[in-house]
C-alpha cells in the first residue's frame, strides 16, 4: 500500500494581512537554495509569527510535493515530548503506531530515513529551545524547515535565516481592523480608529481581540470603546495581558525584573537608552545591558536606535506588576526626570548661549558653561534632543500632573532654540499648553508671558495668524502688568512677534509701529544682540533703503559677537535680498538670497530654506524669468508639504499657478 502524502498545513488565517516582505524573502531563499532551507520567525507576543509562518507554508506548499508536517509545540501548558513528536511525524509519513521503535533515538533515525532526499516542508510552531527543533529537522534534501520561536535566543547555528516580524505598518493595521469590523464603521470614525490602533500597538492579536469586540457590538461607537479602553485595568483584562506576560516576568532574573518595572514609568514614552536606565535605577551599565538583553530574549523589549523599546501592552503590564508588588516607582520617576532636566539645561547652553532667559527667569538653577555636561557640542545636543523628544514630552506630561510647575515652565523655555530650528510643533504645542496652565496655577506671570510669546510664534509659523495675534497681545499685556527689567524684556519679545504677525496679516502700518517700539525697548535694555534682532525684524516693515541700513547695523552686531551667529547673519542676507528685490536690483538680490540659502541648507534649517526659496522665486519672477521662478516656488512648496505647513504651502501653490498662467 502506498503511504498517503502528509498535508498537515494549519488552516489559512483569514485575518492575515501584509507581510509581503517576509514572504518574498523566504520564497527567494527557497528558490535560490540548493539544499535544506531553515527559517526562524521571531517577534513580540501577538505580532503574528504563526500567521506569517502559516502564510509561507501555504504559498510554497506546491514546491514541496512530498508533504508538509506540522508540529505545534506551544499548545497547552506542557510541551509534547520529543518521542511523541517523532511518533506523530512517522505516522504522518506512513508508519503504523505499533511498528514504531520505543527509544527516541531510534525514532529519530527512522525519521531521518523517511525524510532523506524528499522535498518536504516542516513547520515547528512555538519552539522554546534549539534542542526541541533539532529532533524535527528533516534529513538532507531540498526541504524547508519553518520555525516560530518563543525565545529570541533560539539559534540553530550556521545556515539558519532569522527573520524578525515587526508590528504591522499603519495601513496594514487599519486594513486588518476593516476586515473584522467593516469599512463603513471604520470610515465614519477615523480619529477613534487611530486611537484604537495606538492602544493595540498595531499588534495583530490585540487588533483581532478589540476588532472582535467592536464587531459583536455594532451599535457601540468606536470612539466610546476607545475611551473605555483608555483605562489600563480594562485594557489589561480585554487583551489578557496577565496571561500573556506573567509567566515571562516570573522567568526573569532580579536585575531584569527591575528593568522590566522601569518600562512602566510614565516619565518616558517607551524607548530608553542605557544612560537613562542607569540614571533611573542606579545600576551599572554592564548589568543594565545584560538585563535588557534578557528582556529582549523574552520579546519584552526590542533593541532599536541604540536603545530599548517596549510596546504599550508591556508597559501596561509592568505598571500592574509594580502596583501588585507595591514597588516604589516614584523614586525612579524622579531620577528619570532629573536626568532629562540636567540634559536639557546642558543642551540649551550649547544651542542658545546668548539667550537671556536662563538668568532672568531661573536664577536658582545652576547651568553649566558651554561644552560642560552631557554633550560635547551643539550638534550632539540637537541630535540627543531629536531622539529623546518623545520621552521629554511624556516626562513633561507626568510633571504637569504631578504639580511640577516650575520644572515644566523651564523645560518649555529651554527647548525654544531646538523647536525654533527643528519645528517639532505638535510636541511644542502640547507642552506649552500644559506649561501655560502650570504658570497660571502657580502664579508665575513672567513665565506665562514668555510661554505665550513662544506659543504665538508656533501659530505664526503655521500662519494661524489670528491665534498668533491673541497670544502675542496677551503676552505683552501680561508683561506690562509686571515690574522691573524682566518685564521690559518680556514685553519686547512679545511685541517682536506681534509686529511680525501684523505684517503677515497685511497690516504694514501697525506692524511698523509695533516693531519700532520693539527696537526702542531693545535700545533701552541695552542688549546688543536684542538690538540686532529687533533691527532685523523691523527691516521687514520699512522701505527698502531704510531696511538696508537696519540690516547693515544688525550684521555688524552679529559679526562682532563672540558666539556663533552664522544663522542670524544668513537671515540678514535673506532680508537684504528681499529689500534689493523691492529696489529692482535683482542680480544683487539673487546673490544675497543664494548665499543665505547655502547656509540654511548646511545648517539643516528646512523652514528657513523654504522661505528663502520662495523669496528667490519672487526675485526671478520680478526679473522676468518665469520658469526659473516656478522651479524655486516648487522647491519651497515641497519643503512646506514635507513639514506639513499647509497654509504656507497654499500661498506658494497660488504663486505657482499665477506664475504659470502669466
Amino acid at each position: 500500500m502506498v503511504a498517503e502524502v502528509p498535508r498537515q498545513l494549519p488552516p489559512w488565517n483569514s485575518n492575515h494581512v501584509d507581510r509581503e516582505d517576509e514572504l518574498d524573502r523566504v520564497e527567494r531563499l527557497v528558490r535560490d537554495g540548493s539544499g535544506n532551507v531553515t527559517v526562524i520567525f521571531r517577534g513580540a507576543r501577538g505580532v503574528g509569527t504563526t500567521s506569517v509562518a502559516t502564510a509561507v507554508m501555504h504559498r510554497l506548499s506546491q514546491r514541496f510535493p512530498d508533504g508538509q508536517l506540522f508540529y505545534p509545540l506551544a499548545d497547552g501548558d506542557t510541551p509534547p515530548s520529543v518521542s511523541d513528536l517523532l511518533a506523530d511525524g512517522l505516522i504522518a509519513l506512513g508508519d503504523r503506531r505499533d511498528e514504531l521503535p520505543d527509544l527516541p533515538e531510534a525514532r529519530y533515525g527512522r525519521y531521518l530515513t523517511k525524510t532523506r532526499g524528499r522535498r518536504m516542508a516542516v513547520f515547528v510552531d512555538g519552539a522554546l529551545t534549539a534542542g526541541q527543533v533539532r529532533w524535527l529537522c528533516p534529513a538532507d534534501g531540498p526541504s524547508l524547515l519553518v520555525i516560530t520561536a518563543r525565545n529570541a535566543a533560539l539559534d540553530l547555528g550556521v545556515g539558519t535565516t532569522v527573520i524578525d516580524v515587526p508590528t504591522l505598518p499603519d495601513a496594514a493595521a487599519r486594513e486588518l481592523l476593516i476586515r473584522i469590523v467593516g469599512d463603513d464603521r471604520i470610515d465614519r470614525e477615523p480619529e477613534a480608529v487611530n486611537r484604537i490602533l495606538a492602544l493595540c500597538d498595531n499588534l495583530p492579536a490585540a487588533i483581532c481581540v478589540v476588532g472582535g469586540m467592536l464587531a459583536r457590538h455594532p451599535q457601540r461607537s468606536i470612539a466610546r470603546v476607545a475611551e473605555l479602553l483608555n483605562d489600563e485595568h480594562r485594557r489589561s483584562e480585554v487583551l489578557g495581558l496577565p496571561e500573556i506576560y506573567d509567566a515571562a516576568y516570573e522567568d526573569l532574573s532580579d536585575d531584569a525584573k527591575r528593568c522590566y518595572l522601569l518600562l512602566g514609568l510614565r516619565s518616558h514614552a517607551g524607548w530608553l537608552r542605557t544612560a537613562a536606565i542607569e540614571a533611573a535605577l542606579g545600576m551599572p551599565r554592564d548589568e543594565i545591558d545584560w538585563a535588557m538583553l534578557e528582556l529582549a530574549e523574552h520579546f519584552l523589549v526590542v533593541e532599536q536606535n541604540d536603545g530599548y523599546r517596549a510596546v504599550s501592552s508591556v508597559r501596561t503590564h509592568a505598571r500592574s506588576v509594580a502596583k501588585r508588588l507595591g514597588a516604589e516607582q516614584e523614586k525612579c520617576e524622579e531620577n528619570l526626570i532629573r536626568y532629562f532636566d540636567r540634559a536639557l539645561c546642558h543642551a540649551d547652553v550649547l544651542l542658545a548661549p546668548a539667550r537671556p532667559w536662563r538668568a532672568l527667569l531661573f536664577p536658582d538653577v545652576a547651568f553649566p558653561g558651554p561644552g560642560v555636561g552631557e554633550f560635547d557640542d551643539a550638534d550632539a545636543a540637537r541630535t540627543w534632543l531629536r531622539s529623546e523628544l518623545a520621552n521629554i514630552a511624556a516626562a513633561a506630561e507626568y510633571a504637569f500632573h504631578a504639580g511640577r510647575d516650575r520644572l515644566l515652565i523651564r523645560w518649555c523655555v529651554l527647548l525654544w532654540a531646538f523647536h525654533e530650528k527643528d519645528k517639532h510643533l505638535d510636541a511644542m504645542r502640547a507642552m506649552h499648553l500644559h506649561a501655560i496652565a502650570a504658570a497660571a496655577r502657580s502664579g508665575d506671570r513672567a513665565g506665562e508671558s514668555l510661554l505665550r510669546t513662544q506659543l504665538g510664534f508656533l501659530h505664526y509659523w503655521l500662519r494661524e495668524l489670528a491665534e498668533a495675534t491673541i497670544e502675542f497681545e496677551t503676552a505683552a499685556h501680561t508683561a506690562g502688568a509686571l515690574d522691573g527689567s524682566v518685564a521690559t524684556q518680556l514685553e519686547a519679545s512679545a511685541l517682536e512677534g506681534l509686529g511680525l504677525t501684523l505684517l503677515a496679516r497685511q497690516r504694514p502700518d501697525p506692524a511698523r509701529a509695533v516693531l519700532r517700539r520693539n527696537l526702542e525697548l531693545a535700545h533701552g535694555i541695552g542688549d546688543t544682540r536684542r538690538i540686532a534682532l529687533a533691527s532685523l525684524h523691523l527691516a521687514k516693515a520699512e522701505d527698502p533703503d531704510r531696511a538696508l541700513d537696519l540690516l547693515a547695523q544688525a550684521d555688524a552686531i552679529f559679526g562682532a559677537a563672540t558666539y556663533d551667529e552664522t544663522e542670524n547673519r544668513a537671515k540678514v542676507l535673506a532680508g537684504r535680498g528681499r529689500a534689493l528685490v523691492r529696489l529692482g536690483r535683482w542680480g544683487e538680490a539673487e546673490t544675497a538670497l543664494e548665499s543665505a540659502l547655502a547656509v540654511m541648507r548646511e545648517r539643516r534649517r528646512r523652514f528657513d530654506e523654504a522661505e528663502i526659496l520662495v523669496a528667490l522665486g519672487d526675485c526671478r519672477l520680478a526679473a522676468g524669468s518665469r520658469s526659473a521662478a516656478v522651479d524655486r516656488y516648487r522647491a519651497g512648496l515641497e519643503i512646506y508639504d514635507e513639514l506639513c505647513f499647509t497654509e504656507s504651502a497654499a500661498v506658494v501653490s497660488a504663486r505657482v499657478a499665477s506664475a504659470e498662467n502669466r
